[in-house]
């Protein structure tokens, strides 16, 4: 096999690998092709990217920069209260330097899904 084909190999499996999000107090972890982790009570950064797969760019003291899709908080409900106690220790040490946007965004994103799922297990949503 050509090297350029092994490549593309790799490539198309690195796109279409799912990755799984993991969080613990303090620690949110991506595991994909690569595994990698950011202590969420030490973040300094936090940017959105738009484009054809939108993307949370945690950044830590220690230089960690796992990406996450944003939506993976909303689908999972039990990630939001973890990763977010460790974004409120950030803010009160004063660490996160960029990033009150993408984490006001993030909010109001999972805010929305809360109440569009309050609404449809209530039987109020008439789409």
């Amino acid at each position: 096999m050509s090297e350029e084909r092994q490549r593309s190999g790799l490539t198309l499996l690195a796109v279409l690998w799912p990755t799984r999000v993991i969080a613990v107090p303090g620690l949110l972890t991506t595991r994909g092709p690569l595994r990698r982790r950011v202590h969420t009570e030490r973040l300094v950064s936090v940017a959105w990217h738009d484009g054809v797969a939108q993307r949370l760019v945690l950044k830590d003291l220690d230089g960690n920069r796992p990406e996450v899709d944003p939506r993976v908080f909303a689908a999972n409900p039990a990630l939001w209260p973890l990763f977010e106690r460790g974004v409120r220790a950030s803010l009160s040490l004063g660490t996160v330097t960029e990033g009150s946007d993408p984490l006001r965004r993030l909010s109001r994103l999972i805010d929305r899904q809360t109440v569009t799922t309050v609404f449809k297990l209530s039987g109020m949503d008439h789409r």
